[in-house]
């Protein structure tokens, strides 16, 4: 199903109204393209605020209804950014009208007087970044391992979480992550159990992918689907702990299908 550009960017604009969004809702729910398409035009609709192409109607719209989440934020700090650094690598190649050899260049530069100064400054960013990785991937292989031990546990009978911060999700694209439900940041040991409704009828276990912002963080094969009194769900339990704040995004791979979950730390 091919969606109308001009629909898509006034639901992205919070431009239709309830009626209508509803019924948008609906629309890409059915259609598995639904999350690429809306993903372009969020693309495009950034690019048009850089380059002034928004009416002054629909830049009001699209600070006010658009612009509220951080990882929209930074994609149009990211773009600015980067226009900015092209504009002036144009201008900076049309003042060049000799270009040096490339020994010539390298003499140069070993011939400053600034060059130790520079070479250290290198060497330390390189070291703290190396550090912020090594410290990141530390933390990530953490949480995936618990999540992995936890999720080794029966959970056909969840009565024994029922003291513990319990999402049940519904699957979908609803306003990016601006709709996602929310749990509180707790230092309780009690982990979080995630109810994931499924829409159809399964019989193959789904891979889980767990996601921050875009960064994968966790992945789970064969997970189980267990029965409901409203159809089918799968469960997880995720280390509440070790869950930072921000914005989440857990995926359910049906071979080459996929079905979208949002849920956010605050």
């Amino acid at each position: 199903m091919k969606f109308d550009e001009t629909k898509i960017r006034k639901y992205l604009l919070d431009d239709l109204s309830l009626a209508e969004t509803e019924a948008f809702e609906l629309q890409m729910l059915e259609d598995s393209d639904a999350e690429t398409s809306l993903a372009l035009c969020e693309h495009e609709l950034i690019e048009d605020f850089i380059d002034e192409k928004l009416s002054s109607s629909e830049r009001e719209l699209f600070q006010k209804n658009f612009l509220v989440s951080n990882r929209r934020k930074e994609e149009l700090e990211f773009l600015q950014s980067l226009k900015i650094h092209s504009a002036k690598s144009f201008d900076n190649k049309k003042k060049v009208k000799e270009k040096p050899s490339f020994g010539e260049t390298l003499s140069a530069f070993f011939r400053r007087r600034p060059f130790q100064i520079a070479f250290a400054s290198f060497a330390v960013l390189i070291l703290v970044v190396g550090i912020w990785r090594f410290s990141g991937n530390f933390t990530k292989s953490e949480l995936a391992k618990e999540t992995s031990a936890l999720n080794e546990t029966n959970l056909s009978d969840i009565s024994a979480y029922q003291s513990a911060q319990i999402l049940t999700l519904i699957p979908g694209v609803f306003r990016g992550n601006d709709a996602a439900q929310s749990i509180s940041k707790g230092n309780s040991n009690q982990p979080l159990l995630l109810r994931l409704a499924l829409q159809g009828n399964y019989s193959a276990k789904p891979t889980a992918e767990l996601y921050r912002e875009e960064n994968l963080l966790v992945t789970l094969k064969d997970v189980p689907i267990h029965q409901n009194t409203a159809g089918s769900e799968v469960r997880l339990l995720l280390p509440s702990a070790r869950l930072d704040k921000g914005n989440y995004r857990l995926e359910l791979l049906f071979g080459n299908e996929k079905t979208v979950y949002n849920f956010a730390v605050e």
